[in-house]
Order: C-alpha cells, then sequence, then structure tokens
C-alpha cells in the first residue's frame, strides 16, 4: 500500500463482532499495516479483560403478551493473550477514551523501537 494513514479508527465496540482470537489479531495487523510512520491504531473495546466476568450466566428476556423468550449465555477465559502485540503492536489503554468505555491506543511495534545510544 503506498498511501499510509496518520490514524486509523475502530470505534463502536466493532472489534468484538470478531469471534475467534485469530480474526481479531489479523484485523489489528492488517490496520496496523496501514499506519504512516508515528500514526496510530484506535481502538474502542466491547470489554476489557477487567470487565470480563468468566464463568457469569447472563440472561435476557422478552416477556410480551404473544412472545416469550429468554436468551441465556455465559463466558469464559481460555489462556490470556495480547491481540496487540500479537498483531506487532505496541498498546496503551485509556480508561476514559471516547465514550468512557475506553480505549486502545496502538503504534506499530518497530517505529516505537528504542535506537541504539548515539545514534538519530
Amino acid at each position: 500500500m503506498e498511501d499510509r494513514l496518520d490514524v486509523v479508527a475502530c470505534l463502536f465496540s466493532s472489534i468484538g463482532y470478531l469471534t475467534r482470537i485469530e480474526d481479531v489479531i489479523q484485523a489489528l495487523r492488517s490496520m496496523g499495516e496501514h499506519l504512516a510512520p508515528g500514526g496510530v491504531l484506535v481502538v474502542e473495546p466491547w470489554f476489557t479483560p477487567n470487565q470480563w466476568m468468566p464463568g457469569t450466566v447472563h440472561a435476557i428476556p422478552v416477556d410480551e403478551p404473544e412472545l416469550k423468550i429468554a436468551r441465556l449465555s455465559t463466558s469464559l477465559v481460555e489462556g490470556r493473550i495480547s491481540a496487540f502485540e500479537s498483531a506487532g503492536l505496541f498498546v496503551r489503554f485509556d480508561e476514559e477514551g471516547i465514550s468512557g468505555r475506553g480505549v486502545y491506543i496502538a503504534r506499530r511495534r518497530a517505529k516505537w523501537a528504542m535506537k541504539p545510544a548515539g545514534r538519530r
């Protein structure tokens, strides 16, 4: 890609629609590849690791006169990895973010690497 972007944004928790970690890593890697040197990737999360409550049962009932539905789900954790690091990105989390849910701000890892002393 010849043109690079200063900012790539993935907002409104849209990253949460990816259901496999491999897809999240690939999406982050692809977004990161479009960044100009020094550019930033902004990702608004669906959940942060601190908000995820493994083993909790969630229920959404619908109780209308002609309709009775209940959706039940539970969550689990299978290991811990950083999708950002796996995608070659250095990341920090801003707790306030854009809408109060927080936001991840990432840069390509190679762009933040320390230069040896005495070199510019």
